[in-house]
């Protein structure tokens, strides 16, 4: 595990949007879905938490954030920083409505880790 620091908010540099966090997490890998924050989609860039939940930092559209967290309501309400994070399950991200689960199954489905413990018989 190590201490992972990303920004959230707007990257718009006009925009006061946003804070820099950490916290200590494994990172995972990204995911780039519809092409990628490049290409018009979004990024998934996926974290797993010492308890061994998740966090997932979503990147595209000019905004980064991380899930789950309470930011569209706190910017709906007129705050512009501290947000409140969370952690999500497996079960969690399954249900939710950006789809993470899929998105992190096929990801880990070719993690290095996920590679390199999976055995072929060759006799």
């Amino acid at each position: 595990m190590e201490k992972q620091t990303v920004y959230v908010g707007s990257l718009d540099p006009e925009t006061t949007v946003g804070e820099t966090v950490s916290f200590t997490a494994n990172l995972l890998g990204t995911a780039h879905v519809n092409g990628g924050k490049e290409g018009g989609g979004l990024d998934y860039t996926f974290y797993r938490l010492r308890d061994g939940n998740f966090r997932v930092l979503v990147e595209g559209e000019g905004v980064t954030m991380l899930v789950p967290s309470d930011m569209n309501e706190a910017v709906s309400r007129g705050r512009r920083n501290n947000f409140n994070y969370g952690r999500m399950t497996l079960e969690e991200m399954k249900a939710h409505s950006y789809d993470f689960g899929t998105v992190y199954e096929q990801l880990m489905e070719n993690h290095p880790e996920t590679v390199r413990n999976r055995v072929r018989d060759i006799d």
